[in-house]
């Protein structure tokens, strides 16, 4: 793979007149709209006219989509060539197509038996009689219990939630090694509910600490209930409630609610909120002597919070595992920025779920 604006114009066109009705993840987004009854005949009918030579107008690019990606084509191509392996930049690529076709035109790496298999798995672990409900994101909250998959764990999260971090390891790039360890010191930027928390505890081990950032309320009183529940590791888990950004003690405020709430400088003095802290000064005040990992999902933030980081980043030059599917910018500005350092580092791509969230840019220094 040598260029990446020939291998997405290819794989667009390999992928336009596609139709993948199953490709859809009704444990995320509910069940699929149909407009129409029938959709297993219509889809069957459709490949059988497919193959015979007869398209539908309404398959082709999107002009919109393209509007929003075309103009990302030379950061696109400086990622393709700055990843270290072929499997990230093919990854790269069917992202990216995705991103502009949809799920009817484009199959992720993940959408396969496999995955509904562990899905379905997953879901079974959720207590349908141990819920919290009526939240303000949306979400139904059910207890699941993960002995089964090998964490002494419990948590709250959606029906089926955890199967991104607890069986796909999304924060885990294999191939590299890269990945919480006994004894890490690890930012957990974007706490949310506490999974990750947890996740990261339970691989840290006694010797290990976890600190862990988040700020909305909402999200905190989730937290600290799933912490609550794991007293065995709940004491290697610190919480600090202020969001990280590239400065601190700038006013920032949210939009969103629960998983997708999203930091902004706040513009007025009447909204909620709460002063920032860099990772740099947070190291500073706790005199931590070494930073191992750190993850960082925080909705579209992850770039202010880089920033904030330079100099615990030449210290230490910790590993880590970014959010870049917020924006389309991140897909290569992250990346650039910490190659602008100068400290090595190498990149690696990852992508935990059959449609457009859950992309990882994982970074370490080790060969």
């Amino acid at each position: 793979m040598e260029n990446f604006t020939c291998e997405l114009f290819g794989k667009l066109l390999d992928s336009q007149f596609g139709d993948h009705a199953d490709n859809y993840d009704s444990f995320r987004f509910g069940e699929q709209a149909t407009t129409r009854g029938w959709p297993w005949l219509r889809g069957i009918m459709g490949s059988v006219a497919r193959r015979m030579g007869f398209y539908r107008r309404y398959h082709l690019l999107s002009k919109a989509n393209l509007t929003e990606w075309c103009p990302q084509l030379p950061n696109l191509e400086w990622m393709f060539h700055h990843l270290d392996d072929d499997e990230s930049r093919r990854l790269l690529v069917d992202v990216v197509a995705y991103r502009i076709l949809g799920h009817r035109r484009v199959r992720l790496p993940l959408s396969n038996r496999r995955y509904w298999m562990q899905l379905a798995e997953c879901a079974a672990l959720a207590d349908e009689q141990d819920v919290i409900g009526n939240r303000v994101d949306g979400f139904i909250l059910m207890k699941h219990c993960l002995r089964k998959l090998g964490y002494p764990i419990s948590i709250y999260a959606p029906k089926g939630w955890p199967v991104a971090t607890y069986v796909l390891g999304q924060y885990t790039c294999k191939k590299a090694n890269i990945g919480v360890k006994p004894g890490d010191v690890v930012i957990d930027a974007g706490a949310c509910w506490g999974d990750t928390a947890l996740y990261f505890a339970h691989l840290a081990a006694v010797s290990g600490r976890i600190y862990s950032f988040e700020f909305i309320a909402e999200n905190i009183e989730i937290f600290k209930r799933n912490i609550e529940l794991n007293p065995s590791l709940s004491s290697r888990i610190e919480l600090i409630t202020r969001p990280l950004w590239s400065s601190s003690n700038v006013t920032i405020t949210s939009s969103g609610a629960g998983p997708g709430s999203r930091a902004r400088v706040a513009d007025s003095k009447n909204e909620n909120t709460t002063l920032s802290i860099t990772v740099d000064d947070f190291v500073k005040q706790r005199s931590l002597s070494h930073v191992d990992f750190i993850k960082m999902d925080i909705e579209g933030a992850e770039f202010e919070a880089l920033r904030g980081s330079k100099e615990i980043l030449r210290a230490f030059k910790p590993d880590l595992a970014l959010c870049v599917y917020h924006s389309v910018d991140d897909f290569s500005r992250l990346a650039r920025y910490l190659d602008d350092l100068k400290l090595g580092y190498r990149f690696y791509l990852g992508h935990f779920t059959i449609h457009t969230e859950e992309t990882v840019l994982f970074v370490t220094t080790r060969p």
